[in-house]
C-alpha cells in the first residue's frame, strides 16, 4: 500500500494482492502526511478496513481523538462494501469525509487520480 497525503486530501494506491487481502481483512501501512500550510512532514501509521455492516461509504477514526490530522498517531480508514466493489468495477473510488477531507483508493498505476474528480 502507498499513501500520499496533501492536507487532508488523502489518496491511496492498492496492488491486486492487497485489493484481496482487504476483501478478507484489514490491511496496515504508513502515510507519508505532507501538509504544506503548517510545513509538517511525517509518517502516520495508518489501516484499512472493508465493514459490510456499515451504511456510509467512509468513515475515519483516528488516534489521539481529538488533534489536527496530522497530529495523529494512526489512523483508521473504514470503507463499506459498496465503495470497495465500486473500487474493484472501476480501479478507482473516492469520497469526501470530515470538513474538506478526500479520500480516494486506486489500483496501483503510474500516478495517482486527481482528487479534484471527488
Amino acid at each position: 500500500m502507498k499513501a500520499e497525503s496533501s492536507g487532508l486530501e488523502i489518496s491511496v494506491l492498492l496492488n491486486e494482492k492487497e485489493i484481496k487481502e482487504l476483501r478478507d481483512g484489514q490491511i496496515q501501512g504508513v502515510m507519508n502526511f505532507d501538509d504544506f500550510l503548517h510545513g509538517k512532514r511525517r509518517q502516520i501509521h495508518i489501516s484499512l478496513e472493508v465493514r459490510e455492516e456499515q451504511k456510509v461509504f467512509l468513515r475515519v477514526s483516528q488516534y489521539p481523538f481529538k488533534v489536527y490530522l496530522g497530529d495523529a498517531q494512526r489512523i483508521s480508514f473504514e470503507i463499506n462494501k459498496e465503495f470497495y466493489e465500486i473500487l474493484i468495477e472501476n480501479g478507482k473510488v473516492g469520497t469526501r469525509y470530515g470538513i474538506g477531507g478526500k479520500f480516494e483508493l486506486q489500483k496501483s498505476e503510474d500516478r495517482f487520480i486527481n482528487a479534484e474528480n471527488y
